[in-house]
C-alpha cells in the first residue's frame, strides 16, 4: 500500500519552548497538560486537527512537532500552562522552524546559553 504523495501531506513545524520551574517535569506529564490545555481551549474536535506530538523533553526544554496550520493553537495552549503538579511554572517558547534539524540546533544553542548565562 502506497502512502500519500508529497502534495496530499500536511506540512509540519517544530516548535522550540522551555519550561521553567522549580519541579522536574518528564514527558508524559508535559503531554498530558499540553493536551488538557489544548482541549478546554478549542475543544475536541479543534484539538484533534492540530497533529501535536512532542518529539523531545529533558530537563524542561522540548521540541514539539505539530501542522503549520496549528501553530498559533499549540503556542496558546503551552503559554496558558500556568501549574504543572502542583508547582507554578513559566513557559517560553523559543521559536518555530520547519525543519526538525533547525529545531534541535536552536534547542543546543538554548542549552548553552543556560549553561553560560549561570540563570541571569
Amino acid at each position: 500500500m502506497k502512502g500519500l504523495p508529497p502534495s496530499l501531506r500536511y506540512r509540519k513545524r517544530y516548535i522550540v519552548f522551555e519550561v521553567k520551574g522549580e519541579s522536574r517535569i518528564n514527558k508524559q506529564e508535559m503531554t498530558r497538560e499540553l493536551w488538557r490545555s489544548l482541549i478546554s481551549l478549542f475543544g475536541d474536535a479543534g484539538s484533534a486537527d492540530t497533529g501535536m506530538w512532542i518529539e523531545e523533553f529533558d530537563k524542561g526544554k522540548g521540541i514539539i512537532r505539530c501542522s503549520a496550520e496549528s501553530v498559533e493553537k499549540i503556542k496558546l495552549a503551552l503559554l496558558t500552562l500556568k501549574n504543572m503538579e502542583g508547582e507554578d511554572v513559566l513557559p517560553v517558547i523559543h521559536g518555530v522552524f520547519g525543519t526538525l534539524k533547525k529545531a534541535e540546533k536552536c534547542m543546543k544553542e538554548v542549552e548553552i546559553n543556560a549553561i553560560t548565562s549561570n540563570g541571569l
